[in-house]
């Protein structure tokens, strides 16, 4: 019963276990096969919510035009009601007049606006981002559980020849009724493993097809066999940290929060200077046509200093408290990433310890005992163990690959990368 390593897991390419630095999600492009970046692309095209936040930026991005217009024209008009019948004519007065703010008020405004308009892209940004992790980490559940799959069918075959072989040989009278069942046991559990792993699997298509909102049952390109991993260690913590820093949604949140509190202040402080009226009018009332048109100018005149100080007080207090909450989220994000980073070295280097030295030393220890089944000098149960310690060891190497490229989707979700702007070559 000679066991092989079977194609659809990839084995680390050998490097250095001191330092593995980074995983990409590549994968072999083969005809119907999915990708981690296919279903990503999928994901933020068709999911719902990437559509709802993009309307709130188109909302908040109408803003500042509205905010920046001018006030509308008053017509007003004006009756004398005693002169109502009178011989000498009805005393009416029409007015236009026009409100201008004082320079500067509505700059501020309009930019206040604007900075509003810049958060909500980065709450579209925040978003995409929630997708592309949910999608990547699907995308390796999917793979976990088709990888789970191939080693459980090449553990079923090899164990049926098994049981068939361990079948005649008892009834020709040349082997024991145990290993018969040994063998017809082992057969009955790998098939119980594969019911369960048949539902986990049927479990990740729905949550897959929701995410790509369409039908829960649609079927789904297969898994591929291997993922692709190209280790790199020119690519430091500290460009990792720093492109978080640059990129991540809810930094930039607070610093256009932080803008449009600043015009806040502004607008508060321009409050206190007047605002100016224009207008023409024109009277029945007087005798001379020289007198009828009349044109004028207002000024309105601020007087509760104390409530504009307070307010613009208000208004600095809130920009401070926004400018220490983005100082002390710069720092999470620090921390995050370093914490990411730190989990993907320990999982990359994981997975390469299973292809160079656990996987070879199992199969190592597989092909001894099998040989000295063969030679009598070993029993069949000591081959099933060995057996099946190959096959746990497998999958535990598709669980340790599996995890390296879990732990880099969370970096770059830690980095606030999207597939677009992904490469990391060139952080420094």
């Amino acid at each position: 019963m000679s066991l092989r390593t079977p194609a659809h897991v990839s084995a680390t390419p050998p490097v250095s276990l001191a330092f593995i630095a980074s995983l990409i999600f590549s994968t072999a492009a083969f005809a119907g096969t999915l990708s981690a970046d296919t279903l990503v692309a999928q994901a933020l095209a068709s999911n719902p919510s990437v559509e709802m936040a993009r309307q709130a930026v188109n909302s908040a991005e109408t803003r500042p035009g509205q905010l920046s217009a001018f006030a509308d024209p008053v017509f007003s008009y004006e009756l004398a009601p005693g002169s109502i019948g009178s011989p000498h004519g009805q005393g009416r007065v029409f007015r236009l007049s026009q409100r201008i703010e004082w320079p500067g008020k509505v700059a501020s405004r309009k930019s206040r606006a604007m900075a509003g308009a810049s958060a909500a892209q980065a709450d579209l940004k925040t978003v995409q981002l929630q997708l592309a992790k949910r999608a990547r980490l699907l995308f390796l559940e999917h793979f976990w559980l088709s990888a789970a799959l191939a080693i459980n069918e090449e553990e079923a075959g090899l164990l049926r020849a098994s049981q068939a072989s361990r079948d005649i040989a008892y009834e020709s009278g040349r082997g024991s009724q145990s290993d018969a069942l040994e063998a017809k046991l082992a057969l009955s559990l790998v098939s119980s493993t594969r019911l369960g792993l048949l539902g986990a699997q049927g479990a990740v298509v729905a949550k897959i097809n929701a995410l790509l909102h369409r039908d829960l049952g649609a079927k789904l390109s297969q898994a591929p066999t291997q993922l692709g991993a190209v280790l790199s260690s020119e690519v430091k913590e500290s460009a990792w940290v720093a492109r978080a820093i640059r990129s991540r949604p809810e930094l930039q949140r607070l610093h256009h929060q932080a803008n449009g509190l600043r015009y806040a202040v502004m607008e508060q402080r321009r409050s206190a200077m007047p605002d100016l009226g224009f207008s023409l009018s024109y009277s029945t009332m007087w005798a001379s046509p020289e007198h009828r048109l009349m044109a004028g100018a207002s000024v309105s005149i601020p007087l509760h200093f104390g409530l504009r100080r307070a307010a613009v007080a208000q208004a600095k207090a809130d920009l401070a408290t926004s400018v220490a909450d983005r100082q002390a989220e710069v720092d999470t994000v620090g921390a995050e990433t370093s914490a990411a980073f730190a989990a993907l070295v320990a999982a990359s280097e994981q997975a390469a310890l299973f292809s160079l030295e656990i996987l070879p030393t199992a199969m190592a220890v597989q092909n001894t005992v099998e040989a000295e089944y063969r030679s009598g000098r070993a029993s069949f149960s000591a081959l099933m163990s060995a057996s099946r310690q190959l096959w746990r060891l497998k999958l535990d190497h598709a669980t340790a690959v599996t995890e390296s490229h879990r732990q880099y989707a969370l970096l770059l979700d830690a980095v606030g990368v999207l597939p677009n702007d992904q490469n990391m070559g060139g952080a420094s």
